[in-house]
């Protein structure tokens, strides 16, 4: 049994993908039109599982786009899925004055598309996104519908047996909104497509401590069949000292619910990622979850990322090589604190295995730390990985690093049995 407890299978119209653009883009001098017509393009392409028929190229974007590598044949595609009545829509009328390209019909606007998607790509945040292919290909998956967004995941690691869906709730935290709002559109289409895969996929639901009537949404969303909670500092709050009193006293009494509850927590966990702001995801630093812990030594945790790359990999010198460490400490402090291994992309490097396989065996030997071997876990964190060419590489190397006679014997709980228990499900 293969359990990945950190997927995502939402598409752009869950996320306010015109805010996150226009934060991206506003970094490297890119009006907010630029982002405001690439996102009404997105989510006018983007299927909405209604069983419409879909268009030939959109028929062939599953098998087409993922091994494309030219920019212009990505472009293409994005180009040939998008209604022409986009185009009428103000937000690109006003990109296309940016653009000077003479004359009218079909050719002249299809130049304009193309000159605003290479504007776009400029725009890519590089801790993310290497190169503009990648960017592209993350958009073009992003306009798919969730139910194939999860058929896409099942083919890319058809040895795994259950995946862990984590929605977000960002709009708070950009300069724009969902076009499915969170409350009446995103808890729903999620539910019924777990409903609809109930032996392979189950769901956390995401908490934001500005809304009013979170506590509200939560026990609707856990009655409805979600497994947990989804929290992400990135998008600016902190489990702990908040700024913000409001903030304070909700994720305060969020905790106790959780307790009270007996739910699971997902936390991202390396100092950086999808930040609604510029060093936001700082905010993550295990250091900021030691008060929560000690005030609710009982609460059910994982940290996601397990730090992130630096301290699986021994770069001693990055920022985030601390917060591996500080999530070890944790794991071995608290009966419910756990970890997982979603986007150590080294891992998929000639010497990733061996490499994971040296500090893991490394931390287990040392006092106190046997403990971690019943508190990690296996994860993706796809679709986010999905940007990488060998991602589908990724469970095999976890098995390569795992092909040891010391961790043999934990491989079985790194895969399921850890997660099992995380997750509160009965053993099969």
């Amino acid at each position: 049994m293969i359990i990945d407890v950190h997927t995502h299978i939402f598409n752009c119209r869950f996320l306010p993908i015109d805010g996150i653009l226009k934060i991206w883009f506003r970094l490297v001098g890119i009006p907010d039109e630029v982002a405001e017509a690439v996102a009404a393009i997105i989510n006018a392409g983007t299927d909405d599982c209604s069983g419409r028929p879909l268009s030939k190229v959109q028929g062939q974007i599953d098998t087409r786009f993922t091994e494309l590598e030219d920019r212009d044949a990505l472009i293409e595609i994005l180009w040939q899925q998008t209604p022409p009545e986009t185009f009428a829509a103000l937000p690109v009328l006003r990109a296309w004055t940016r653009f000077a390209v003479g004359g009218k019909g079909k050719k002249v606007a299809k130049a304009k598309f193309f000159a605003l998607f290479y504007e776009a790509v400029r725009g890519r945040p590089v801790d993310l996104f290497e190169t503009p292919e990648e960017f592209l290909k993350w958009l073009i998956l992003m306009t798919r519908c969730e139910a194939r967004i999860f058929r896409i995941l099942r083919r890319a690691y058809p040895a795994a047996t259950l995946f862990v869906h984590h929605m977000m709730d960002m709009d708070n935290y950009y300069p724009g909104s969902s076009h499915y709002p969170f409350v009446t559109d995103q808890l729903s289409r999620i539910r019924d497509l777990v409903t609809a895969n109930a032996s392979r996929l189950l769901a956390f639901v995401a908490f934001d401590p500005k809304r009013e009537e979170w506590n509200e949404i939560l026990n609707a969303a856990l009655d409805a069949g979600y497994t947990g909670v989804k929290f992400y500092p990135p998008n600016g709050y902190r489990p702990s000292e908040d700024p913000d009193p409001v903030v304070r006293d909700r994720t305060r009494k969020f905790f106790s619910w959780c307790v009270g509850r007996h739910v699971p927590i997902f936390t991202h966990c390396t100092p950086h990622g999808f930040e609604a702001y510029k060093g936001s995801g700082l905010l993550s630093d295990p250091v900021n979850w030691r008060p929560v812990l000690r005030a609710n030594p009982s609460l059910k945790v994982c940290f996601a990322h397990a730090g992130g790359t630096a301290f699986w990999f021994g770069h001693t010198e990055d920022e985030g090589y601390a917060y591996g460490e500080r999530v070890v400490e944790l794991c071995r402090r608290y009966p419910n604190v756990y970890c997982e291994v979603g986007y150590l992309d080294e891992i998929l490097t000639p010497d990733g295995p061996r490499q994971f396989r040296a500090t893991l065996e490394a931390i287990l030997a040392a006092p106190g730390n046997e403990r971690l071997a019943d508190r990690i876990m296996y994860g993706t964190d796809w679709h986010m990985i999905f940007r990488l060419s060998d991602h589908k590489r990724y469970l095999a190397a976890f098995g390569e690093a795992f092909d040891s006679p010391i961790l043999r014997r934990i491989r079985d709980r790194f895969f399921s049995g850890n997660a099992i228990r995380y997750l509160g499900l009965s053993p099969s």
